[in-house]
């Protein structure tokens, strides 16, 4: 619930055009109902008094058996139904004092009054802190929101500039921005920032082809930290050991035009040409941290990215993940800590190429590389991340279904397919005429 800052009518207390037991102000639902609630209780508790008087008075009165008994059901019926009442809240509070308490999540932060800033012309929803990125990242569905972003950089705030320091950028070029960033501002550069042109930028986080006319517009803020935009040397803190990936006076590839380290980059992070001074022959190699490796984002991507990756030379640093092996998969699927080195998130983390990233759900985070030919006994998972779920590498069109051995009951080849209930993550390519056949010690 939002108001204006310095609202003479703020929203709380809410006035009550008829007051309850004398309080004409609440403070929220919760207050008005508990309110309601207490003044009912109350009422019922008269009723059944006067209910009891009045029963108590026609039992003595009566001059018949039938008075008499109409007496005793009146004060039977009054007492039971204050037992309702109040036996409710009794055993409701002794079982978990919380059921009776009525109350509503407090907000994740406190709302309060902020002076607006005039460099920012508006804004479209808040921009996600690397501590939020990350946890989107190491999540189930990570890999499948941050393909082509692997640091989720378009979640960045982001200023839109003019360049020439004069009248902001509105109108086409903004509305097709905005779709790209899910924070973007639109004014002049706060502090010490400097506005940079980042068309191939706004390109390589959205892997969207922006119109040329979008193109020309797209400049934004940078204070030349990590992960800043960039398209010269100058605009990153080499005194920081930062490096600009892009060099528009010597742009001949698809560049990130991003400033990251000069090396030791983490994973997901971009890497490849690195630009110290201006100029082709001046650019040097931009590695990552060890047990990684600067890898095409594309790689072993399902089709090989055709028509789905719009920048086809922007490298990122990947793990290296190797095929996982038949004597393996068990401790894969039982999460044994050994097996964590078979991990994988991205299908370019596999080694070999033509591999593919599986698991048994989108959201499983216990995937695994499995290799590109089917053959019995090869590990196999389905494959979500630009596939639809099929498994891979064996299917039954190719003459090998992709199964498990159930660790009790029936002990045959099971299709992962037709169990949805399994714990397996990853399966065997068998023949199809195996499934269904007895697999204890297989």
């Amino acid at each position: 619930l939002a108001i204006r800052c310095g609202d003479s009518n703020p929203v709380f207390p809410v006035h009550l055009s008829i007051g309850i037991g004398g309080t004409t102000e609440v403070n929220g639902l919760t207050e008005y109902i508990n309110l309601v609630y207490r003044y009912m209780t109350a009422i019922v508790l008269v009723v059944t008094i006067v209910m009891v008087t009045y029963g108590g008075f026609k039992y003595l009165m009566s001059a018949t058996p039938l008075g008499v008994s109409d007496g005793k059901d009146i004060i039977k019926n009054a007492v039971i139904g204050m037992t309702l009442v109040l036996g409710a809240y009794v055993i409701l509070n002794t079982l978990n004092p919380a059921t009776t308490i009525l109350q509503f999540t407090q907000p994740p932060m406190d709302i309060t009054c902020q002076e607006f800033s005039s460099t920012l012309g508006y804004s479209t929803t808040q921009g996600l802190t690397e501590e939020q990125r990350q946890s989107i990242i190491n999540s189930g569905v990570g890999s499948l929101i941050s393909y082509w972003d692997p640091k989720l950089l378009s979640a960045r705030p982001m200023v839109m500039c003019n360049p020439a320091g004069t009248s902001a950028p509105s109108g086409t070029y903004v509305q097709a921005l905005q779709a790209t960033f899910n924070d973007l501002a639109v004014g002049s550069c706060p502090g010490t920032s400097v506005c940079v042109e980042g068309d191939e930028y706004a390109e390589a986080v959205s892997n969207v082809d922006l119109p040329d006319i979008v193109e020309g517009e797209s400049n934004f803020c940078s204070d030349g930290s990590l992960y800043s935009i960039c398209s010269k040397p100058e605009h990153c803190k080499q005194d920081q050991g930062l490096i600009c990936l892009g060099d528009s006076t010597a742009i001949t590839h698809d560049e990130w035009q991003v400033c990251v380290r000069t090396s030791g980059n983490e994973e997901g992070s971009p890497c490849g040409w690195g630009y110290p001074t201006s100029g082709l022959a001046n650019r040097v190699d931009v590695g990552c941290a060890p047990g990684l490796t600067c890898t095409y984002r594309q790689k072993n991507y399902p089709n090989d990215a055709d028509g789905v990756v719009v920048m086809d030379e922007l490298r990122v640093c990947a793990k290296q993940v190797r095929d996982i092996v038949p004597s393996e998969i068990e401790a894969l699927n039982s999460g044994a800590a050994s097996a964590a080195g078979l991990i994988c998130r991205y299908h370019r983390d596999c080694v070999t190429e033509g591999s593919r990233c599986a698991a048994d759900a989108p959201t499983n985070v216990k995937r695994a590389c499995v290799p590109p030919t089917p053959t019995d006994g090869a590990a196999c998972g389905a494959v979500f991340i630009g596939g639809d779920g099929s498994t891979f590498p064996c299917n039954v069109n190719n003459g090998f279904t992709c199964a498990f051995c159930p660790a009790d009951g029936a002990r045959n080849w099971t299709a992962i397919t037709s169990s949805p209930t399994r714990v397996h993550s990853i399966g065997q390519c068998k023949p199809n005429a195996r499934i269904g056949q007895n697999c204890a010690g297989n």
